[in-house]
């Protein structure tokens, strides 16, 4: 008897033997049976295959070559980016919405081809808009990896043959060649911050983020079973997530290098983060059953709540502005406590322990201008011994 036409929109996982992506997903079409393979898991394979056939159904079924740019970003955005953390994916469909569809978004997979990219990389290093500055270099290869990391899924389901944009090239600018861009608080700048600071209603995430190096998202989510009062050490190993949409839940997460580390800090920390809790006790005992700190969190609003990013930001924002550094970033307090450590002389390892960086060439690629800039000093400083010398 001859075999029946299979149902519009039908299909099955198959595992194939001797494959590294093992699984293949097959589908009908129109009553034309079609393949893709390449999915690394059976659970990988089933999210693609639940797509397909919802889309087979409704009729708008696209050969995935076909496919707009636009439509695989979605795809690749939803159901492949589920373990990237929330911070990041705020970055990476605002890198697709404002930056990739704009220009690329029409584009069919099949179509996508190198010389388009790297076009529309150039594009992105130009000063081409009135009163609107060039993007930085970091955000740059950020959206070119945004868009090389979902081209390389496409690839590895067999959506496309290559990836048309690992061979595109990122020009960077010549006041970007001297190094990464970082404006640290100097001199007499850091005594005026402090002072500018003073009974703001962040001091405390201030202070703590210049005195340590913690980034905002590890403060906001420092909690008070980590902090060792008697050995002044902190334990850092969860930040506090930036919320993806608005309305959604703040929520403790792995830290950036999803390691832990532990980081000896002043006295003067240890002592503030004391203040910070009997003023916590304060608020827990005037909002009763109002309370709500399930976390246990050093940083809380006076409901318990954890506080939120922007608003930390825009107060810093206007106390910097207000003393004439408006250029300054959160970020940069990190940064001057990393450069006034190496001024110091704390040795690059140790440093990058406790920033908790991936690895001492990292830091070094970070904050070797300012060894550099303390050698340059010292050789002139010598000269004038030198000269001394001679004019005796």
């Amino acid at each position: 008897m001859p075999r029946g036409r299979a149902a519009n929109g039908s299909g099955t996982i198959v595992k194939l033997k001797g494959r590294k992506n093992p699984y293949q997903i097959q589908y009908t079409v129109d009553g034309v049976r079609k393949y893709k393979s390449g999915f690394a898991s059976h659970e990988e394979a089933a999210v693609a295959l639940r797509s397909i056939t919802a889309s087979v159904d409704s009729r708008q079924y696209v050969d995935p070559q076909k496919m707009p740019l636009s439509q695989w970003l979605s795809i690749w955005l939803s159901e492949y980016c589920r373990d990237v953390k929330a911070s990041s994916m705020v970055a990476y469909e605002g890198y697709v919405r404002n930056h990739i569809v704009p220009a690329l978004g029409r584009v069919s997979l099949c179509d996508l081809n190198p010389h388009q990219i790297q076009t529309f990389i150039n594009h992105l290093t130009r000063k081409d808009k009135i009163q609107e500055k060039p993007l930085a270099y970091k955000t740059i290869r950020n959206i070119h990896g945004c868009l090389s990391g979902a081209l390389k899924k496409a690839v590895e389901i067999r959506y496309i043959r290559e990836n048309p944009a690992s061979g595109c090239s990122i020009p960077r600018p010549d006041s970007d060649l001297g190094g990464r861009d970082i404006h640290p608080l100097e001199g007499a700048q850091i005594p005026t911050f402090l002072k500018a600071i003073r009974g703001s209603r962040y001091e405390r995430i201030y202070y703590i983020a210049l005195c340590t190096g913690m980034r905002l998202s590890e403060i906001l989510g420092l909690q008070w079973s980590r902090v060792l009062t008697e050995s002044s050490e902190l334990i850092v190993d969860r930040q506090l997530a930036l919320s993806r949409h608005a309305g959604d839940a703040r929520v403790l997460t792995a830290t950036k290098s999803r390691n832990s580390r532990r980081i000896m800090v002043p006295d003067a920390v240890i002592r503030l983060l004391d203040d910070q809790k009997r003023d916590q006790a304060a608020w827990k005992a005037a909002a009763g059953k109002h309370w709500s700190n399930r976390d246990n969190l050093c940083f809380t609003d006076q409901f318990g709540n954890s506080l939120s990013h922007a608003s930390v930001f825009d107060v810093y924002k206007r106390i910097v502005a207000g003393i004439g550094l408006p250029d300054r970033r959160f970020h940069d307090l990190r940064h001057t406590f990393a450069t006034e450590s190496i001024r110091a002389g704390v040795d690059y390892e140790t440093l990058s322990k406790h920033l908790g960086h991936f690895s001492v060439a990292f830091t070094l690629d970070v904050y070797g201008h300012v060894t550099d800039a303390m050698k340059r000093d010292a050789s002139s400083r010598m000269q004038a011994v030198i000269q001394s010398w001679e004019n005796v």
